[in-house]
């Protein structure tokens, strides 16, 4: 496995008020810092500090600050899986949309990621074998 088992306990409480419009401002600068160095840097690069990233780093960084770091073990482990779910939607309406069109692209899509999420919870809930010593 590559992320660390949790240590310590799992907690998850009421956030302040100001949590929710502060992780809003963090999201927005990050987007707006993306965009406004998006000409200079070009779309590849731009695509790549999109998305996934900020989502991540945000809810990583928000989620460790209130509620620990066996909390965001646990959050990163489980955004794996989803990321994969991602992955195979986005592949399929890339490949499928020009040639079978909107809903055939987007009905297959979404099947693809409802199947890929299936495998991945599969894979990471299984008991994993103990090595012999």
């Amino acid at each position: 496995r590559l992320f660390p088992k949790p240590q310590g306990e799992l907690h998850s409480g009421p956030l302040p008020p100001q949590e929710l419009l502060l992780r809003m401002v963090a999201g927005a600068a990050m987007i707006v810092t993306i965009t406004g160095v998006a000409e200079a840097i070009g779309p590849t690069w731009t695509g790549y500090f999109s998305g996934m990233p900020v989502m991540t780093s945000l809810l990583t960084l928000f989620s460790h600050r209130s509620n620990g770091p066996a909390f965001t073990i646990v959050l990163l482990r489980s955004m794996v899986g989803g990321f994969c779910a991602l992955l195979a939607y986005c592949m399929c309406v890339a490949l499928l949309l020009e040639s079978w069109g909107f809903a055939a692209a987007i009905g297959t899509a979404i099947a693809a990621a409802v199947a890929v999420q299936g495998v991945t919870r599969l894979l990471m809930t299984r008991p994993v074998a103990k090595e012999a010593a």
